[in-house]
C-alpha cells in the first residue's frame, strides 16, 4: 500500500509535466543548503489571499508598458474574465494559479489520456464531466484560451503580490540551482500564506519528485529515507491544499485526480482526501500529520 499511495504522485506528477511544460523540478544537484523556519518565514505576507471558493472582484491595477493598443484590449479582456477571482486579487497570480486547469481543456492532454482507457464504467463517466467542464471554461476565459503561448500570458501582467514577484523569479532560466530551490521554497511558504491552493498543489508535486530539501523534513520524521520524506512532504501540502477554495485542486475532477483515474480507473469519482485515507498506512498517517503541523506554521 505505501508502494502504491507514493506511485499515484510520481505518476500524476509526470503526466502532468507532459502537459505544463513551465513547471521547474528541483534539480537534484542542488546543493543541500537547509534554512531555518525563521529565515523563511521573512517573506512578506501580502493581504491577497482567497481562502474559500466564494469570489469577489479583482480591483488591482494594471502595470502596462506597451503602447500597443491591441494588447491593452486583450489585457482588459483577460481582467474582465477573471473579474470574480478564485485565488489572488494579483492578476498575474490568478492566471498562474488557473494555468493547470486550463491547460488540460487547451492541450486536451486529460481527455486524450482518458479516452485510451475509456472502456471502464467509471473512466466514461469521468469522461464526460471534463469534457463539459473544458465546455464551460471555453465559455467563461475565451481570451485565455485564445492564448496558445504561455509567455505571452505571463507577459500581459505585471506581479502585484509577492508571490507574484517570486513565481516570476522562479521562471528566469539563468537562475542557479541553489537559488532554483531557494525561491521553490519561498514560493510553497508564500502560497501557504496565502492560503493559494492551486500554488500549493504545484509545489507538493514538486518535492514528490525533488531531490534534497532545504526543510528539516528527514529531522522532523526521524528518517534517512529522502524520497520518502519527500512523497509524505508532498501528501502533507496537497492536504493543506484541500482546506482552501473549498477543496477544487483536490476534487474528483481536478488535475491530480484526473490524471490518477486515466491509469487506475478504480480512483475515478474519488477526491484526494478519500484517497489518500484508502491507500495510506497509519504510519505513514503519523507522518504526514506530523508535516503538516511543521508547514501549518507558515500560515500564521
Amino acid at each position: 500500500m505505501k508502494t502504491k499511495a507514493l506511485g499515484l504522485l510520481s505518476l500524476a506528477l509526470l503526466l502532468l509535466c507532459l502537459g505544463y511544460p513551465a513547471l521547474h523540478a528541483p534539480e537534484p544537484t542542488a546543493a543541500p543548503t537547509r534554512l531555518s523556519p525563521d529565515s523563511i518565514r521573512s517573506v512578506p505576507t501580502t493581504k491577497n489571499s482567497v481562502s474559500s471558493r466564494e469570489s469577489i472582484p479583482i480591483t488591482a491595477k494594471v502595470d502596462v508598458t506597451t503602447t500597443d493598443t491591441t494588447v491593452s484590449e486583450l489585457q482588459q479582456q483577460v481582467l474582465d474574465e477573471i473579474n470574480f477571482q478564485l485565488y489572488s486579487d494579483d492578476p498575474f497570480v490568478e492566471i498562474y494559479s488557473m494555468e493547470w486547469t486550463l491547460e488540460m481543456c487547451k492541450t486536451n492532454i486529460f481527455v486524450n489520456e482518458l479516452i485510451k482507457h475509456a472502456s471502464y464504467q467509471q473512466q466514461q463517466k469521468i469522461t464526460q464531466s471534463i469534457q463539459q467542464k473544458c465546455e464551460l471554461s471555453h465559455t467563461k476565459y475565451p481570451s485565455l484560451f485564445a492564448i496558445n503561448d504561455r509567455k505571452k500570458t505571463n507577459a500581459l501582467f505585471e506581479p502585484q503580490s509577492q508571490l507574484g514577484q517570486l513565481i516570476k523569479t522562479s521562471e528566469n532560466p539563468h537562475l542557479t540551482a541553489f537559488d532554483r530551490q531557494t525561491v521553490s521554497m519561498q514560493i510553497l511558504t508564500q502560497s501557504i500564506k496565502e492560503g493559494n491552493s492551486s500554488v500549493m498543489m504545484l509545489s507538493a508535486m514538486m518535492h514528490s519528485w525533488g531531490g534534497n530539501t532545504i526543510f528539516p523534513i528527514t529531522q522532523i520524521l526521524k528518517t534517512h529515507d529522502q524520497q520518502y520524506a519527500n512523497q509524505i512532504s508532498s501528501m502533507a501540502i496537497m492536504l493543506l491544499a484541500c482546506q482552501y477554495q473549498q477543496g477544487v485542486t483536490c476534487d474528483s475532477t481536478s488535475a491530480l485526480m484526473l490524471l490518477t483515474c486515466a491509469h487506475e480507473p478504480q480512483v475515478c469519482g474519488l477526491d484526494y482526501q478519500t484517497w489518500y485515507l484508502q491507500n495510506t498506512l497509519p504510519g505513514m498517517k503519523k507522518d504526514v500529520a506530523q508535516l503538516m503541523d511543521y508547514y501549518q506554521q507558515f500560515r500564521e
